[in-house]
């Protein structure tokens, strides 16, 4: 079992350095069904992992000058405030169960992974349907535009904050869209902002981290290392379009099963 996670975590580093997105929403359910891990002790383990593979990452990218440092004022602070208003104040004062109807009652956690899964499916649309690479210097001369960029990295932290992930189906695409990069550089820049959400998610949880397994966590981390240097390699082999496309396609493809392991879960 030992060396099935660490062959899944080698595939969680290789989704996090090809698509700069994948790693915690998947890092999450291998922990908890193989592993059976407590899911809220799962979400710090996992934002302690991806963590680490994401700054690795990260640091390639910025060797390669594939890094944008105004995205971690535009994009990044707003995010960090989103995640301690999520985990702070919203989450401590939602109801563990919310009745939509008479005969319906879903807990907050269902409810927040729907919604996530249809932000999920929303983004991959727009992905695959985008027939140009939309970029700072395109030809409608368009700029980055600060005020979108500013409300959806706030709401990005709260989706954080929330679900638990670091983030990066929201964070690729709205690099994109709003501060006009290239595939390649929305993957970089979104490494680092997942590097920081994660690191803050990991501090301000309230679980005692002393009853972490810290073996498991280093050796999940080291996998997840190996695979962000594998997918960086390969991602500089594959073009902007292509890496859309297999981006798109995994997000939609993730958010349909998270709704389905939801609806399923609910009609139990």
């Amino acid at each position: 079992m030992f060396l099935i996670g660490v062959f899944l975590f080698l595939l969680v580093g290789i989704s996090l350095g090809l698509l700069g997105a994948g790693g915690t929403i998947v890092a999450v359910p291998i922990l908890v069904y193989l592993f059976k891990i407590d899911k809220v002790e799962a979400a710090v383990y996992s934002f302690f992992i991806v963590a680490i593979a994401a700054l690795s990452g990260a640091i390639q990218y910025i060797k390669h000058k594939l890094f944008k440092w105004n995205v971690l004022f535009w994009f990044c602070i707003p995010s960090v405030v989103g995640i301690f208003l999520s985990r702070r104040i919203f989450l401590p004062h939602l109801p563990n169960l919310i009745t939509i109807t008479h005969d319906i009652v879903v807990s907050k956690g269902t409810i927040v992974m729907l919604l996530f899964s249809v932000l999920m499916m929303l983004s991959a649309f727009n992905m695959l349907k985008a027939k140009k690479e939309i970029s700072i210097e395109n030809e409608n001369g368009k700029k980055i535009k600060p005020a979108q960029t500013i409300a959806i990295g706030l709401f990005t932290g709260i989706v954080v904050g929330f679900v638990g992930a670091g983030g990066g189906f929201i964070i690729v695409p709205a690099l994109i869209y709003f501060m006009r990069l290239s595939m390649k550089e929305a993957v970089g820049n979104s490494l680092m902002v997942i590097f920081i959400n994660s690191t803050i998610g990991f501090l301000i949880d309230t679980h005692d981290k002393a009853t972490l397994q810290w073996q498991l966590i280093i050796s999940f981390s080291i996998a997840a290392i190996v695979g962000m240097v594998i997918g960086i390699f390969l991602s500089q082999k594959i073009s902007n379009q292509i890496l859309k496309k297999i981006f798109g396609w995994f997000v939609l493809l993730m958010g349909v099963y998270i709704i389905y392991t939801e609806l399923m879960l609910t009609t139990k």
